[in-house]
């Protein structure tokens, strides 16, 4: 029984390293030998004096284990090498890649400077072409102006005009006369200075709680409704005695007479202002110039148009 197991034993390391040996040098397991006149024997057979263990098969053994390692540690630097090779190859590669993207974001960017400059300059260009069109029409206004008040001017020196604002002037002169006589005599009235005077504490107490952070919304309210009301109050009692005086009444209706007819004596002659050379000059200008600030806006938005879409577009 002893030994059949050493036997069993000896056979198991052998095929082991056998084994070992043809996985790594690819080729197929060779089954272990037994030397020549050993026969195992069977398990029903009982050997009278069993031979003494040998340990000639393990000593081979033990010199061919460092073998079956020596192809593997030889292609280990091949793959590596390898690895470094392919790894480099793709370093390589895409340092090509970003450096032909750099080179065409150079070229692209050298072409959007040379556009920004070419239509930097139309657009400056155009700019400037408005600015002088508005100066120019700017400088057009003016000088029609300058023609009307001229013109004006003419027509105020003539005689039915002249003598209409001088009818005005005395009807405003009448007017201002007998507001004051009514204004005179409401200071007289007790009501209308009880009146004011209520008007006037109204508004101080509105003042007052303006500036007091304790007073409340609700009585700033009510103080800013008490002084409307007082002043409401008096503004009624001073239009009824403007509205009962008679002189008053006169004079309002020949300041309203007067205004009506230098209205028309002015109007006489606006017909003429049509008809002065000077006054048909300027105004042609000024057309003239709107005209050119209108075409100066279009071709300034033309090229802003055209720069966005070539900006866009990239060319």
């Amino acid at each position: 029984m002893k030994y059949t197991r050493l036997v069993a034993g000896l056979f198991v390391t052998v095929f082991a390293i056998s084994f070992a040996g043809s996985f790594a040098t690819g080729e197929p397991p060779r089954p272990p030998t037994t030397r020549p006149g050993a026969n195992p024997v069977p398990p029903t057979q009982q050997p009278q004096t069993p031979p003494p263990p040998q340990t000639q098969p393990s000593q081979p053994a033990t010199q061919q284990q460092p073998q079956p390692q020596q192809p593997m540690l030889q292609q280990q630097p091949q793959q590596d090498q390898l690895f470094l090779q392919q790894l480099q190859f793709q370093q390589w590669l895409q340092e090509q890649q970003l450096l032909q993207q750099q080179q065409v974001d150079q070229q692209r960017a050298q072409q959007l400077r040379q556009l920004l400059a070419a239509e930097s300059a139309r657009f400056d260009a155009a700019v400037r072409d408005a600015a002088k069109a508005r100066t120019e029409l700017k400088k057009a206004q003016l000088a029609l102006a300058s023609a009307t008040q001229k013109f004006e001017k003419s027509i105020e020196s003539k005689p039915d005009v002249k003598a209409a604002s001088e009818e005005l002037k005395k009807a405003q002169e009448t007017l201002q006369s007998a507001s004051a006589s009514v204004a005179k005599t409401l200071v007289a009235r007790a009501d209308y200075q009880r009146t004011v005077g209520e008007a006037r504490e109204a508004r101080d107490k509105v003042e007052s709680l303006r500036g007091n952070p304790a007073a409340s919304p609700d009585e700033r309210l009510a103080a800013a409704q008490a002084a409307l009301t007082a002043n409401k109050a008096a503004t009624a009692i001073e239009t009824a005695a403007y509205d009962s005086d008679g002189r008053v009444k006169q004079a309002r209706t020949a300041v309203a007479v007067a205004n009506d007819s230098l209205r028309k004596a002015r109007d006489s002659y606006a017909n003429a202002l049509h008809d002065d050379p000077s006054w048909q000059a300027a105004s042609a200008e000024v057309d003239q110039r709107q005209k050119d600030v209108a075409a100066a806006d279009v071709k300034l938005a033309d090229v802003k148009k055209s720069i966005a879409q070539r900006l866009a577009a990239g060319i």
